[in-house]
Order: C-alpha cells, then sequence, then structure tokens
C-alpha cells in the first residue's frame, strides 16, 4: 500500500499542499504547483492527475499528480463559475 496524504489547496497561491498523518500531527511534505490556474478553489485527485473547476480561467484544468506544473488539459464547457469538481458514478 502507497502512502496517504492529506491535501490542501489554496486558491490563492495556486498550489496545493501535501501532509503526511501521524496521530495528531500533520507534516508537510510537498507542495503542488498549479501553473496556470487562477482560482481552484476545490480540487479532484486521482491515481495521475488532479482536476480543478476554476472559476478564474472559467473552465476545468488537469495537472499531473503528484508533479504539479503546467495544465495538462482544459475543460470547456458553458460554465459560470467553476469551483469544484467530483467523481461521478453514471
Amino acid at each position: 500500500m502507497g502512502r496517504t496524504y492529506l491535501t490542501v489547496t489554496d486558491q490563492t497561491a495556486n498550489a496545493m499542499y501535501r501532509y503526511t498523518i501521524s496521530g495528531t500531527t500533520a507534516t508537510l511534505k510537498g507542495t503542488i504547483s498549479l501553473r496556470g490556474s487562477s482560482d481552484c478553489a476545490q480540487t479532484w485527485i486521482t491515481s495521475r492527475v488532479v482536476y480543478c473547476g476554476d472559476a478564474g480561467n472559467g473552465d476545468g484544468e488537469v495537472f499531473e499528480y503528484p508533479f504539479g506544473g503546467s495544465i495538462i488539459a482544459v475543460l470547456t464547457g458553458k460554465f459560470d463559475f467553476p469551483l469544484g469538481v467530483v467523481a461521478a458514478e453514471k
């Protein structure tokens, strides 16, 4: 089993912070840059990518996980103010 992280998305810094948790202690293990994003308020992580609804850019964005960096794909649609993403079945 791989290591499990808790992530916090910072929409102003355009970054995600990865923590490990042991008991009541959280230890910062790294920062993931979301370069090119403008206002990612909430993210969804899969095994290799992170999705963000970006209200500032008016789209959905995809970044490599856990490496971050520049946007690798853009989800477009008729978004007014995209704030979040979730996994959905059917």
